[in-house]
């Protein structure tokens, strides 16, 4: 990089292109060996003051060349130079980004002292228990964390009944004894069935072993015919997913006290290396080391079609419920997006230079991806659907050095990252914006001791203890109601004003929080691209109430959050205030010549579907006035 930063003058760039291409012309093939690439680079760097400065300028373009040949042919393409420029940041686009608020940073305080052998193999994160299990290379035991990643148990591979280790801190971790007396019983994968509150270790030995999650104490166990080295819980089907080095994915029903068989899917020919149900779509999706991605129905689990694009294994999928979209990732250097009901490539995220590990989302102010790749080069992006069919780059995390990731999770609702090699790595998103805008309403629970502030464009969550930011949900705020009975937060927003390439939300929007779990607020649903400008919200109606510019009231179910009714008046100059008339099952909105209107709540659902007044209470004060004028 210290060599692109040394052309000469800003008229570098296009010599070397023009270059390129006649270069190419002269060679009759597309891309430059090495010995060429190099001749034409050195035409466009300073002149080497010695034989010692000209042999480091050779052996760093020499480098150079073989970072940026990504597809390893021993030519470089103009298009690959191209890339590589862009990626670094050294090429101007036309792309207007918006200044980042969060940025990763390597959490240098913590240390794992906790891993024995020699990597860690998989990483894993339930948000129900707000626990993470971790499968070392080689290991006879399952380690499951806190979510600080500072306590952890440790659950032993064995087929005997016995406890597992009690409850360690990390200074301790030295004098944890291991009381399995199976030495060379290995722990294959290992997964959390939330439904039974179980722990399943998949063994070398054949075994499904089932642990509760509150002791880690062997509840059951059950043989297979294959040693199964991955497993999946599928919540929206209730089944357990495992498969081995058979290429058979086997479906099992799990209870308490039982688990039996119900299914084998045997149309893989290669190692299956993921499952995911979809519940929106019903299906699961299953993808393996040979590029292929089968769909099944969630029911009966019969096929449903496959996907086709990648050219490489694909290692992990994930599914976008904000954007609708699965996002798939493997040995490809890009990770795509899908359309599930068209089985078709919606949205590309290019810019790796490496196989990629795998996907994982974090939420922002909205769903964002995380992808990494084996150099250990983490990428953010922003993969809504408006960008089209290239997803936006946000952010690059590359400062840890001899660090080539086997695993990583987030850890939602929270956006840190950990990462395994041969040790785990912990890398925390900071807020790098300060907050500046004067908040227009709070709001304070006690149950939780929790704050709710609203600016112009954002809802905020703060720690009633600490006052630390633990959310913020961004978008032009127009107005917020709180439904103390559900204990729901309703906030509309405003249109934006923004340039489209800085907006990520389109126009103004509805959206619900739930505020109902102590030290969180999610969001429950959304409705976008909606104009507002401002709103009220009744709980004996269930609806929500939205006027935008174009002097008309919209009626909002508050539970599916689609349209009622539209209430206008003819004679209405454009509505600025509304609120509903609790516990009358009426609506007042006032425009901008001081009329009062009166709508009646019930036409959303019976007798006037025109959403006609019921009254109006004309400001005499203007009428007399346009009568003298006139």
């Amino acid at each position: 990089m210290d060599l692109m930063m040394r052309l000469k003058g800003g008229q570098a760039f296009k010599a070397i292109s023009d270059e390129f291409h006649a270069r190419e012309q002269m060679l009759g093939q597309d891309g430059l060996p090495l010995a060429d690439f190099v001749e034409i680079m050195l035409k466009g760097l300073p002149k080497a003051k010695s034989g010692a400065d000209a042999y480091d300028t050779i052996s760093g373009l020499i480098d150079l060349f073989n970072d940026i040949d990504i597809n390893g042919d021993g030519t470089l393409e103009l298009s690959e130079f191209t890339s590589y420029c862009v990626d670094a940041g050294m090429v101007a686009t036309r792309v207007k980004v918006a200044p980042l608020k969060y940025q990763y940073i390597k959490n240098k305080e913590f240390v794992d002292r906790t891993t024995e052998g020699s990597g860690i193999e998989k990483i894993k994160w339930c948000p129900v228990l707000k626990r993470a299990l971790v499968v070392e290379t080689k290991a006879n035991s399952v380690k499951i964390y806190t979510s600080d990643f500072k306590q952890f148990h440790q659950v032993f591979a064995t087929s005997v009944n016995l406890p597992s280790a009690q409850v360690a801190d990390l200074d301790d971790f030295s004098r944890q004894t291991a009381f399995t007396t199976d030495a060379d019983l290995l722990v294959q994968d290992a997964e959390f069935i939330t439904q039974c509150k179980l722990l399943v270790i998949a063994t070398s030995n054949l075994t499904l072993a089932f642990y509760d999650v509150d002791h880690y104490s062997c509840a059951m166990e059950t043989q297979t015919t294959v040693s199964q080295t991955m497993l999946r819980w599928c919540g929206g089907a209730s089944v357990l997913a495992t498969t081995g080095n058979n290429h058979v994915v086997s479906l099992w029903r799990v209870a308490a006290d039982k688990v039996c068989l119900v299914k084998t899917l045997a149309a893989h020919h290669d190692v299956v290396l993921d499952v995911l149900p979809i519940r929106e779509y019903d299906v699961i999706l299953t993808c393996d080391i040979k590029r292929y991605i089968y769909m099944w129905d969630i029911q009966d689990f019969r096929s449903r079609g496959h996907l086709v694009g990648h050219t490489h294994g694909v290692r992990q999928m994930v599914f976008s419920s904000v954007n609708d979209m699965l996002l798939t990732a493997g040995f490809d250097f890009d990770a795509f997006g899908w359309d599930v009901s068209s089985k078709q490539v919606v949205m590309t995220l290019s810019g790796h230079r490496a196989p990629l590990v795998g996907i994982q989302l974090a939420r922002f102010h909205t769903e964002r991806a995380v992808t990494a790749d084996v150099d250990g080069h983490f990428k953010v992006w922003n993969i809504h659907r408006l960008n089209g069919s290239s997803a936006q780059l946000l952010e690059t995390i590359s400062n840890v050095t001899r660090f080539c990731p086997r695993s990583f999770v987030t850890l939602s609702p929270r956006r840190d990252i950990v990462a395994g090699s041969s040790v785990l790595h912990m890398f925390e998103s900071i807020k790098i914006q300060k907050h500046d805008e004067i908040p227009l309403r709070a709001f304070y629970h006690h149950g939780s001791n929790l704050f709710i502030g609203v600016t112009e464009t954002c809802v905020n969550l703060w720690d009633g203890t600490t006052g630390a930011l633990l959310e913020e949900f961004t978008g032009r705020i127009a107005a917020i109601q709180y439904d103390s009975i559900n204990k729901l937060i309703v906030v509309s927003t405003f249109p934006s004003t923004r340039d489209r390439d800085d907006d990520e939300y389109g126009t103004g929007g509805i959206y619900v929080f739930d505020d109902s779990t102590i030290g969180e607020c999610d969001l429950l649903r959304s409705l976008t691209n909606v104009p507002v400008e401002t709103s009220s919200f009744s709980y004996n109606a269930s609806l929500v109430a939205t006027v935008a510019s174009d002097a008309a009231v919209h009626l909002w179910d508050f539970e599916t959050l689609q349209l009622r009714c539209v209430c206008t008046h003819p004679t209405s100059l454009g509505l600025h205030v509304v609120a509903f008339w609790d516990p009358y099952p009426v609506l007042v909105a006032a425009d901008n010549a001081g009329n009062v209107l009166f709508f009646p709540t019930a036409s959303s659902q019976s007798s006037r579907p025109d959403g006609g007044v019921l009254h109006c209470l004309a400001n005499a004060h203007v009428a007399a006035a346009e009568g003298e004028a006139s």
